[in-house]
């Protein structure tokens, strides 16, 4: 280990009146390093020696917490030994350079680096709702013992299918009403209903719905879909009620977490199950 850092193994700590229990993947106590307990937000989980992102959970509310930073990435870079990730970052990046320059929009001079660029148009190279490795992670053993292919019906750029297909086993059926030049993964071009309803066997099938714009298409899709797991990334508690009502009635609320994104805001990632 880095003798610069200061571990400890802690079971517990109180912080603000609640209990924080640091735990990893299999419910095991894990290594931490106390970068700065006032910014309950910082505290990494290590695995290996090397920090995969930050975690902790909050007992009361039993929902686990990441701080998504601007270079979330890079964690992914350094865990792909075929360097694909950055080929495919580099490529986006610089097609969104040549959008930029289309548009005759130009940075200051002080603000002209990568760094600066991803910080300003992360949505558009990433997504609303990044995923940091370890909350990949957390997703995947969440899900796997169920699931063998996710379905993602309205995937954007197909930065989400993306990440399952590179970093975890699972595949991904990666469907969008339209194309998007140098998508993150070959996106078929269709209509999303009608994608779900191709796909006869959905015993092994989940769904992933990532800030769908129209709570009538979340609906639908839930109507259409008969698999085990609906995975749902995004704010829809305050703009889509009767999704919200739907997925309740039908599916049990197993896991979720929360992603504190870097421009201040919070979203949310739940796991559904069929009831039982």
């Amino acid at each position: 280990m880095n003798d610069k850092i200061g571990w400890y193994s802690p079971k517990q700590k109180t912080l603000n009146g609640y209990h924080y229990v640091y735990k990893d993947l299999f419910d095991n106590d894990v290594n931490v390093t106390n970068i700065d307990y006032k910014n309950q937000f910082k505290t990494c989980l290590f695995t290996d020696s090397k920090c995969v992102g930050p975690i902790y959970t909050l007992v009361k509310k039993q929902n686990m917490i990441y701080k998504v930073d601007y270079d979330f990435y890079k964690s992914y870079i350094e865990l792909d030994s075929q360097n694909n990730f950055n080929d495919k970052l580099q490529s986006r990046i610089s097609i969104l350079k040549d959008t930029l320059e289309e548009w005759k929009w130009k940075p200051e001079s002080s603000r002209s680096s990568q760094d600066d660029l991803i910080q300003e148009h992360f949505v558009e190279i990433f997504s609303w709702s990044a995923l940091p490795y370890i909350a990949l992670q957390n997703i995947y053993h969440h899900i796997k013992p169920l699931v063998t292919h996710l379905i993602d019906p309205c995937c954007g750029n197909g930065f989400h299918s993306y990440l399952f297909e590179k970093f975890t086993s699972l595949s991904c059926i990666t469907i969008d009403i339209q194309d998007e030049p140098n998508s993150w993964v070959p996106i078929t071009v269709q209509n999303g209903l009608d994608g779900l309803k191709n796909v006869e066997n959905q015993e092994s099938l989940g769904l992933l719905l990532s800030w769908i714009d129209y709570e009538e298409l979340c609906i639908d899709l839930l109507e259409l879909f008969k698999g085990p797991i609906v995975v749902s990334i995004g704010n829809y508690h305050t703009v889509s009620p009767n999704y919200m009502r739907k997925l309740h009635k039908d599916y049990k609320l197993t896991y979720e977490m929360t992603l504190m994104m870097p421009w201040g805001m919070t979203e949310q990632v739940e796991i559904y199950t069929t009831k039982t």
